[in-house]
């Protein structure tokens, strides 16, 4: 077998870069890279609907300026076809009756050019038109609706972060509590009923410590879920 393919068929499957997995992981303390993630596609996307936006906007308006050029051309047409025919019938000679069918086929062609305006304005503007209104109707209540979302989400991560923080705070001080707890339980077996007393006091601290904690992690864990939900 040929080095290359030995080579080839020796490489390990690629992973995940660690900015993509960074991108791709939730965790407790941050939850997702809504930043980097959402936020940047959002815009990304935005600024591909717009342009397509854009587009149907100029469409519309060079149809429109073939639009009224046709009717111009149209308009004029029927003049001039309307002052040969006039002229033809005063005139005398043979090929009197050749001028009055050249101002017949003018004015035939001017008919022709305001059916294609007509034709352009009813299947290609008038469409384009709404299409772009309806657009821009949808386009505002998606925008609206993604804005009012990104409150909502910014608010319960500012409450997942206060949340976290008060849960390290009690976790901290239940942990002081615990150690001192241990301490005064060797210190009762020397028989000081002093000591004893303050461990009395240790063990009810550490008691509503302990609930404490418990209610300080279900609530973050709540909140949490509610961001990633968001």
């Amino acid at each position: 077998m040929p080095r290359h393919s030995v080579a080839m068929s020796t490489d390990k499957p690629r992973s995940l870069s660690g900015t993509r997995k960074g991108k791709l992981r939730y965790t407790l303390r941050g939850g997702f890279d809504f930043d980097t993630m959402g936020h940047a596609r959002y815009h990304e996307l935005r600024k591909f609907v717009k342009k397509g936006n854009d587009f149907c906007k100029e469409l519309g308006n060079i149809m429109q300026e073939r639009v009224e050029l046709e009717l111009h051309y149209a308009k004029t047409m029927s003049k001039l076809s309307a002052k040969l025919m006039k002229a033809a019938q005063k005139g005398i000679g043979s090929i009197q009756k050749a001028w009055l069918v050249i101002g017949k086929e003018m004015e035939t062609d001017g008919q022709a050019h305001r059916c294609i305006a007509n034709s352009l304005e009813d299947d290609i503007v008038k469409p384009l038109k709404n299409l772009q209104e309806t657009h821009c109707r949808i386009k505002k209540t998606v925008e609206c609706n993604v804005s009012k979302t990104k409150k909502c989400m910014n608010k319960w991560r500012t409450d997942e972060r206060r949340s976290k923080k008060e849960s390290f705070t009690v976790a901290r001080e239940n942990e002081k509590v615990q150690d001192m707890t241990s301490d005064a339980s060797y210190s009762i077996l020397t028989s000081n009923a002093n000591l004893a007393k303050d461990a009395t006091k240790l063990e009810n601290k550490k008691r509503k410590l302990e609930e404490s904690v418990k209610k300080s992690y279900t609530e973050y864990y709540t909140y949490c879920v509610r961001t990633a939900r968001a």
